[in-house]
């Protein structure tokens, strides 16, 4: 996510939760905070994503494994995304903790954004994120999977229906091809549909995505389906508009 696209004309603090299944059966939780102050907007949040169920075995086949253990990362973020006429920028700072078996890392990492609105409803926008490092694990320290993004943005409003039109392009360090996002958010009253479509070298992916807005409440549910056959991520959110 764009550093820049977290500015929230909403003057009301928010609290978003989300639960779900990512590629591979990793189970996803995030917790997070959102407060507009006048032309800024403050997040702060918690990530954990797990693996589990891993077994150590020997190179001789055996019945029962010698013992088993986890993966897990966690990620504590905080940021600011401000506006200047018709233009957003922001930044994030992130504590990244991860462990495999008996071994762990730590490290930090920055990500900035900038979006710009023009005529006719049209948004750009560019980021930069993962800037950083870990410390090493027994041998090696893991990389920052450092990540360069830009993409455009149109929407269109017909009467109540407002549907968003968007593509984006991006690079990614530990990639050794570019990867293209293309979706539509899709809104009416209180109902909205997401769809995306991504594509890099051999892999392909899509995504659907239902929402509902009751009052305070904001729920969505999204799937996305992948071309390696890893399973189908998940992910359920609510967001709380609080007092």
């Amino acid at each position: 996510i764009n550093p820049a696209g977290g500015y929230s004309t909403d003057q009301k603090p928010e609290l978003i939760m989300s639960r779900g299944v990512w590629l591979g059966d990793v189970s996803l939780s995030r917790l997070a905070f959102r407060q507009t102050n006048g032309r800024s907007t403050f997040h702060l949040g918690v990530k954990y994503s797990g693996l589990y169920d891993f077994e150590f075995r020997g190179d001789v086949p055996q019945n029962e494994a010698f013992s088993s253990f986890s993966t897990y990362g966690f990620s504590l973020d905080g940021g600011l995304s401000f506006k200047r006429e018709k233009q957003n920028y922001g930044f994030s700072l992130n504590y990244i903790f991860m462990g495999i078996y008996t071994e762990t890392s730590s490290g930090l990492g920055i990500n900035i954004g900038y979006t710009r609105d023009f005529k006719n409803k049209l948004k750009f926008g560019l980021s930069l994120q993962n800037l950083g490092v870990m410390t090493k694990l027994e041998t090696s320290s893991p990389d920052l999977p450092v990540r360069l993004l830009g993409g455009l943005s149109k929407v269109i409003s017909f009467n109540e229906y407002q549907n968003t039109l968007f593509g984006s392009m991006e690079w990614n360090k530990l990639s050794q091809s570019g990867k293209f996002y293309f979706g539509n958010h899709f809104r009416w009253n209180r109902l909205e549909i997401m769809g995306g479509f991504a594509t890099s070298k051999k892999v392909i992916e899509s995504s659907a995505g239902l929402g509902l807005i009751l009052g305070i409440y904001k729920i969505k549910y999204a799937l996305q389906f992948g071309s390696q056959y890893l399973g189908t991520s998940q992910i359920f959110t609510i967001q709380i508009r609080l007092p």
